[in-house]
């Protein structure tokens, strides 16, 4: 029977372990009952040949509790217990990042134009496109996954994601809690967030021509005002709506501040009509 370090060698050498089952089980046979009974062959003999006999399961290291799943007599253990460990293990960060740096001179594989190009490559041969999202299955799918896991068709819009995200925010010092924010100052948070989903959802509606957006350049602006809206106790959902939505020139939209376009019967009549 061959000996501990010889046997460790010959795992180590071989392409399959499994074609060595035999010679393992002779070897492991004094060992085995000390080892839980519910481990495989190969698990045991890993910690006999390659841990010297500890009998103690491996946990992530990372979250330090969740036990590691056995890969094989070769590999051992897998890294991490799952994808979140995965990602907060400073080592894979480091490795990844080193393998990026080998094959494509970038710290990110998405940094580098060669593995760019190749995804572009990729839908095109695949989708006839250079991008997978312009696709209406895909699109469609992607719409239905969201829509039976959250019961809305952007995940941005679920009530439970959105308090996560401004939870976050507070956490990290970007926004003030509501509980110090005066009442108009929680209306226009809540219009700016609507406003934001319904320009990304209707944006050739809001902007066919595709002008530019910016602080200097074109503005969106509600045509109803904001100001207004809360004074008249009307609804965010309303006031963000597409149908009070326009592109205006940004000095235009400075001088009409908090001045409406339309009035108020206007407002609701344009909402109830894009309802039916």
């Amino acid at each position: 029977m061959m000996s501990k370090d010889e046997l460790i060698q010959t795992v180590l050498n071989c392409k399959k372990a499994t074609h060595l089952k035999v010679t393992i089980k002779e070897f492991m046979a004094p060992y085995s009952s000390k080892y839980p009974q519910i481990w495989p062959l190969f698990q045991k003999a890993y910690h006999e040949l390659f841990l010297n006999g500890d009998t103690q399961e491996i946990v992530c290291p990372v979250c330090q509790s969740n036990k590691l799943k056995f890969s094989s007599l070769k590999k051992g253990y897998t890294a991490n217990c799952s994808y979140v460990c995965r990602s907060n293990n400073p080592d894979t960060a480091i490795k990844s990042r080193n393998t990026n740096l080998s094959r494509y001179g970038t710290e990110f594989a998405s940094q580098s134009s060669q593995f760019r190009d190749r995804v572009v490559k990729t839908c095109l041969d695949k989708y006839g496109t250079d991008n997978v999202f312009k696709v209406d299955v895909i699109k469609n799918k992607q719409v239905d996954t969201v829509v039976s896991r959250y019961g809305v068709t952007n995940v941005s819009k679920h009530p439970d994601i959105l308090k996560r995200i401004n939870e976050v925010h507070v956490e990290q010092g970007r926004r003030r809690p509501d509980h110090l924010r005066s009442d108009l100052e929680k209306y226009r948070l809540a219009v700016k967030s609507i406003t934001a989903r319904s320009y990304h959802d209707y944006y050739y509606v809001i902007n066919p021509d595709n002008l530019p957006r910016s602080r200097f350049e074109y503005h969106v602006d509600h045509i109803y005002s904001v100001e207004e809206g809360f004074k008249n106790n009307v609804p965010p959902e309303i006031i963000g709506h597409y149908t009070n939505l326009r592109m205006m020139w940004h000095l235009d939209n400075c001088k009409k501040n908090t001045k409406c376009h339309i009035t108020l019967e206007q407002l609701y009549e344009n909402y109830k009509n894009s309802k039916e």
